[in-house]
């Protein structure tokens, strides 16, 4: 299944783009959406999806500065633009950043899957690549689970999977600098008197494992002290917050930045402090709430759907069938009530 990002400012948009995706017959389904450029820069390098959905004209950070940060980055992450006007000069940029469709809104149910058809061959060469993230984001993720012995080994054995031969060369080298930068990145914001280590300018082999090894070190030292009161009563005012917030549209970035706390560090946090990730924790208070309304019997289920939280029916149906192995039919008939 690829991963979709919608990145939309106008909620409704970016809650039918949802649906649209999630009622088609076709292997994609939308893990987050963001209403402008900086924020979904920001959960695109949480999420890692396969694919990003933007919108051109958006507040603060618009579409085009998104996906020239992908383009940029060399990151294994398709890009589709969506726009209001008919701009030549938008969609000429567009091109410019590796974009190769280019949607008028409104856009229909045919449209928006011929666009995600036609980029299945893209993705399929960007497959290798894109997992070799996704094993990237694994690691800084487990980061605070590790001992010192696995830790070592573990970050060994990533640069040698990151740095594997491939077709492409210059991905690997891309993807092992974007590690320190998202590993200063986290060690400064654990500890404020932490000094950023710069990725060397030789890029061998021996200097990168040496790298590595410094971050790793300084990982070690400050990790003793990071869970302290102070972060364990943020991730309590998170865990708060979304008890009364499950029910709306809320966003990692959004709970984030109700704690004061960068994206990758509030998800890297959170997770080793409640044992389950957000998406996890989110769509299992999401899934309490269900349960208890399809024991009512008036209540339709694209109904219980809404009133729970969730995005769409399919997502509720399949996020359903997913946590509890059946549909919520099924589990009405278990529980008795039938409609």
């Amino acid at each position: 299944m690829y991963q979709v990002l919608i990145a939309e400012d106008e909620v409704w948009i970016r809650s039918a783009l949802t649906e649209m995706i999630e009622r088609l017959d076709a292997p994609f389904t939308v893990v987050a959406g963001a209403a402008n450029g900086e924020e979904a820069w920001r959960l695109l390098n949480v999420y890692w999806p396969n694919i990003v959905i933007t919108d051109i004209m958006m507040p603060e950070k618009d579409g085009l500065w998104l996906v020239e940060q992908i383009y940029d980055g060399q990151l294994p992450v398709v890009s589709l633009v969506l726009s209001g006007y008919d701009n030549f000069q938008y969609a000429r940029q567009a091109m410019r950043y590796g974009v190769t469709e280019y949607m008028l809104k409104p856009v229909d149910e045919e449209e928006l899957l011929g666009a995600l058809n036609r980029s299945l061959k893209k993705l399929e060469g960007l497959a290798d690549a894109h997992g070799r993230v996704v094993l990237l984001q694994r690691f800084l993720d487990r980061l605070p689970e590790l001992d010192q012995q696995t830790l070592m080994r573990e970050q060994s054995e990533l640069l040698e999977q990151l740095n594997a031969k491939t077709a492409h060369p210059a991905v690997g080298r891309s993807l092992i600098r974007m590690l320190s930068v998202k590993w200063n990145a986290l060690l400064q914001e654990m500890d404020p008197q932490f000094v950023r280590i710069p990725f060397p300018c030789e890029c061998t082999d021996e200097k990168i494992h040496q790298h590595t090894k410094e971050l790793a070190e300084h990982w070690i030292r400050s990790s003793s002290r990071h869970l302290d009161s102070a972060v364990k009563a943020s991730i309590k005012k998170a865990s708060d917050y979304l008890q009364k917030h499950f029910k709306d549209e809320v966003s990692l970035s959004v709970v984030a930045g109700h704690v004061h706390m960068s994206v990758s560090y509030f998800s890297m946090i959170f997770k080793k402090t409640s044992g389950v990730s957000f998406v996890q924790y989110i769509n299992q208070l999401r899934l309490n709430e269900a349960k208890s309304l399809l024991l009512n019997p008036e209540l339709k289920i694209y109904e219980v759907a809404e009133l729970s939280g969730f995005v769409s029916l399919p997502y509720f149906n399949r996020t359903f069938k997913q946590m509890e192995g059946l549909s919520p039919g099924d589990y009405r008939k278990r529980m008795g009530i039938w409609t």
